[in-house]
């Protein structure tokens, strides 16, 4: 396959146009989007002038394939997502849904095996292996620095005390809730790292006392170690992103990767500071010295880029590659969050993976 993949984006809010729409007018070298569906048309026919918009699901099935769309990227509300999926697939399209893949497991696994069924990629859009401690982390862990690994720590803290009004992900039902919307991350880091757990225990709830929940804790039990992940919507003083202890070291680092803040304020990924932490907001390693005495340091921080993760997808629909992120990778993520949910429903008892 040669020239640009023709693209129809499901769903522009937040995710949609932000993040989505912004990559993919990065990468119009790759990347030509021809439809949108929006169901309030405002925004996807100012940024992609030549496209169609149109308002519903079958209307967006009828412009793919008078079109020609190859790829649907799906960015509608998470309950939506694996129906959605599912349309475009038995319509002949590749699929890139973000996150999460489905609701649950049962969920991934339908998607995945229509995915299957129509000889079509299915690729989750987990991002966040793209971003830049992350990235560093890898590239730390690898260096075996840290020595043996005997604790990890992961966590997404906020500060919004007050839940928002009119947000469906505050009201409570299905896909709500910041267990599947920042839990998928959180977990599929922790997956690409370490593989499956043991055991896993988890406490997910409601601090502000809204509908939806607010605040989790994970315990993923590794032979030697835990893996620890949370995220809580009272965070003023915000956890580190991550903590790593090992028997040579210790890895520190604060504060979210740089992309988001400036795509969300319209800005397209680009420019020789892109994807860069500044150099007070790195990580901090200490290591110990030949005489048993601390050593500390900056590290270097990767560059973070999640143009990276459509550029290995258009590799993987041109037969170039492997796809970035797969629906195993999905399966997997949500079966944590199953077994968290349910964990937490006894009172936190670990269960096996």
């Amino acid at each position: 396959m040669s020239g640009k993949i023709r693209v129809l984006v499901a769903g522009y809010g937040l995710a949609g146009r932000s993040i989505h729409g912004a990559l993919l007018r990065a990468l119009s070298a790759d990347f030509e989007t021809v439809a949108a569906l929006e169901r309030t048309p405002a925004q996807a026919a100012a940024d992609f002038p030549d496209a169609r918009v149109v308002r519903d699901l079958d209307g967006a099935l009828e412009a793919a394939r008078e079109l020609g769309a190859e790829l649907a990227v799906v960015a509608t509300p998470t309950a939506l997502h694996a129906a959605h999926a599912r349309a475009f697939l038995e319509a002949g399209l590749h699929v890139l849904v973000d996150k999460p893949l489905g609701l649950d497991e049962a969920e991934v696994r339908a998607t995945a095996e229509a995915a299957d069924a129509a000889g079509r990629l299915l690729v989750p859009f987990h991002n966040r292996r793209f971003d830049s401690d992350f990235l560093t982390l890898r590239g730390i862990l690898a260096s075996g620095r840290l020595g043996r690994v005997v604790s990890f720590e992961a966590r997404w803290d906020r500060f919004r005390p007050v839940p928002r009004a009119g947000a469906w992900r505050e009201e409570g039902g299905p896909g709500s809730g910041v267990l599947l919307d920042l839990g998928p991350h959180l977990a599929d880091q922790a997956l690409a790292l370490f593989g499956a757990p043991r055991t896993v225990a988890a406490s997910v709830r409601s601090e502000r006392g809204g509908k939806a929940d607010d605040a989790f804790d994970l315990a993923l039990a590794y032979d030697g170690f835990e893996c620890r992940l949370g995220s809580s919507a009272l965070g003023a003083f915000p956890g580190p992103r991550f903590h790593v202890r090992g028997t040579s070291g210790s890895w520190l680092k604060r504060g979210i990767d740089p992309q988001e803040a400036p795509l969300r304020a319209g800005k397209l990924p680009g420019g020789a500071d892109w994807g860069l932490e500044a150099e007070n907001e790195r990580g901090e390693l200490v290591t110990v010295a030949v005489d048993g005495s601390p050593v500390f340091e900056r590290t270097e921080a990767g560059r973070g880029d999640w143009r990276r993760f459509y550029r290995a997808l258009a590799d993987a629909i041109r037969g170039k590659g492997e796809p970035p992120a797969t629906s195993e990778d999905a399966r997997r993520v949500a079966r944590v969050l199953d077994l968290a949910r349910e964990s937490s429903a006894r009172g936190g008892a670990p269960l096996e993976y």
